[in-house]
């Protein structure tokens, strides 16, 4: 499925809504809708949308900052590949409801496109959940995160790339400090096709040099280097990536 600034737009608004209070940490589901439903399982929380046309996963960012300062940033050898252990953990914990859920709507309507998204840990988990269900038979349509660490080791990578990645596109905003951990030389590697929104205006590239990245950011890594650090005041909130995708709905992406 070739990128859609339009669908980049709906998982956008869908990664923000997710976090909205009433999708509480203590609820099973929210929707009396058959063709939704919401999983809270040990911090792990998912949004699944039935649409005549499709199915979107929806992972909730929450608790990331907290996964990153503990232990976990070691890896979990899996049969795809090193996974982070934090992140693949957050997957486990749904991911079973998840298989079931999908599986049934599919058994009813028949078969169509999945499309994984999230922010920031959603955006990992997202990859994850999509990993485990392409190795399981079903069709990855497509992938769109913002904000999105990384997940895995090259071995990973290399399992994600083959299974759907000229379909996973991964939004970058401005200088967010988020897409630079788990460091690179942790052994940690990035998937999928990088689009990343300028600090000008918000502007979508693709594969944007990061010399660009930098430059752009100059003013405040010289004259306050502290708001860098503390990144979510500056470029990671979910909402500037909703802003940026809604002002490239009629933008043709730079390359």
């Amino acid at each position: 499925m070739a990128y859609s600034p339009a669908l980049a737009h709906i998982c956008a608004a869908m990664s923000a809504q997710v976090y909205q209070p009433y999708f509480d940490e203590n609820t099973v589901s929210v929707f009396a809708d058959p063709n939704q439903a919401f999983f809270s399982i040990a911090k792990t929380q998912v949004w699944l949308v039935n649409e005549p046309d499709r199915i979107f996963i929806v992972f909730r960012g929450t608790s990331y900052e907290d996964m990153m300062t503990d232990a976990k940033v070691w890896r979990t050898q899996t049969q795809y590949g090193g996974i982070h252990r934090g992140f693949y953990t957050y997957v486990q914990n749904t991911v079973d409801q998840v298989e079931a859920t999908i599986k049934g709507w599919i058994e009813s309507d028949g078969p169509k496109p999945i499309i994984l998204t999230g922010h920031s840990l959603g955006a990992a988990a997202a990859v994850i959940q999509a990993v485990i269900l392409h190795s399981r038979g079903f069709e990855i349509a497509c992938v769109y995160t913002f904000g999105e660490p990384r997940v895995g080791d090259s071995d990973f990578v290399e399992y994600a790339e083959d299974a759907f990645g000229d379909v996973h596109y991964r939004h970058v905003n401005g200088l967010d400090g988020v897409p630079w951990v788990p460091f690179w030389h942790w052994g940690y590697r990035h998937c999928g096709r990088r689009f990343y929104f300028s600090t000008n205006r918000q502007r979508l590239t693709q594969d944007a040099p990061l010399c660009l990245c930098v430059l752009e950011r100059l003013p405040i890594l010289l004259k306050r280097p502290w708001k860098w650090v503390t990144y979510k005041k500056i470029d990671h909130p979910v909402y500037l990536y909703v802003t940026g995708c809604e002002r490239n709905l009629n933008h043709q992406i730079i390359s």
